[in-house]
């Protein structure tokens, strides 16, 4: 799993934090709940759609790629 982008993410005005969850580090399996969560944005703003707008714009940054078990390129 190779994920990038987070350098740009931390240029966006009312991003405070983004970060890949650490125990994602190579092979990586999804189980279908709240806990697949391979990376967090959390922005702050004076309202609710200033931060939903730099939060929209940070994930737009971001690029993730992963494989499925065989090696095939599922998600780019």
């Amino acid at each position: 799993m190779r994920l990038d982008g987070i350098e740009a993410v931390t240029e966006v005005v009312g991003i405070e934090e983004v970060a890949m969850e650490p125990e994602v580090d190579g092979d990586y399996f999804a189980n279908g709940s709240n806990r697949d969560r391979v990376v967090h944005v959390i922005a702050v703003a004076d309202d609710a759609d200033l931060a939903h707008a730099a939060a929209d714009e940070a994930l737009g940054r971001l690029t993730v790629e992963w494989a499925d078990i065989e090696g095939e390129l599922r998600y780019p």
